[in-house]
């Protein structure tokens, strides 16, 4: 990220349904990891598949697909 912003990750399954909103708060400009550990918002394991994540802020989204192997 050039600027500071803050950052939420969205984790979707194939239907399009969020399964997890993670805010991962206010990050420095650079390079960012982030790391989701494969639960629902219910703290819940999901199931193997496929399933989209977005990363948002201000003034920029990206998607991308994932496969969860179990």
């Amino acid at each position: 990220m050039p600027n500071k912003t803050s950052l939420e990750l969205k984790v979707y399954n194939i239907t399009g349904q969020v399964v997890k909103t993670i805010d991962l708060g206010t990050k420095d400009p650079g390079y960012q990891k982030v790391y989701w550990d494969g639960r629902d918002q219910n703290n819940q394991r999901v199931a193997a598949g496929v399933y989209f994540y977005q990363l948002n802020a201000a003034g920029f989204s990206a998607t991308k697909k994932l496969i969860m192997v179990k």
